[in-house]
């Protein structure tokens, strides 16, 4: 009888281990996609904040003193936001492979800041 044990809890044993293994692979996943999800919200504000400074820096190049004041906050907001992100992304260690696309997100916002006339940057900050 010992011996019918013996040999049934050895499949049984080896059946529990594979499951086990992939449950734990299973959570693992899903705490990478809680990981990209707590990215959605961040990110969801940067593409408002940009698309507010570019509104911003248009009315403030027509002449709008108000736009052109609140062109520095939010120049300063989307550094902010940027900061975070890097830092989000950087707790993830890349896991979900965003790295080269977030450089390149980065440098469209270095380019587009560059591209805000000085004159209209420096009396935002100026102003404030």
């Amino acid at each position: 009888m010992a011996i019918l044990v013996l040999a049934l809890l050895i499949p049984i044993a080896f059946l529990a281990t594979f499951v086990i293994k992939g449950e734990l692979e299973k959570v693992a996943i899903l705490q990478d996609e809680v990981k990209g999800l707590e990215l959605i919200a961040p990110i969801a504000h940067l593409t408002r904040v940009i698309a507010e400074h570019r509104e911003q820096a248009v009315m403030a190049a027509s002449g709008d003193a108000r736009k052109g004041r609140a062109l520095g906050k939010t120049t300063q907001e989307v550094g902010r936001v940027i900061q975070e992100i890097d830092e989000r992304n950087a707790e993830s260690a890349d896991k979900l492979g965003l790295s080269g696309q977030w450089d390149a997100i980065k440098q469209a916002w270095v380019a587009l800041r560059q591209a805000t006339p000085q004159r209209m940057s420096v009396n935002a900050t100026t102003s404030s």
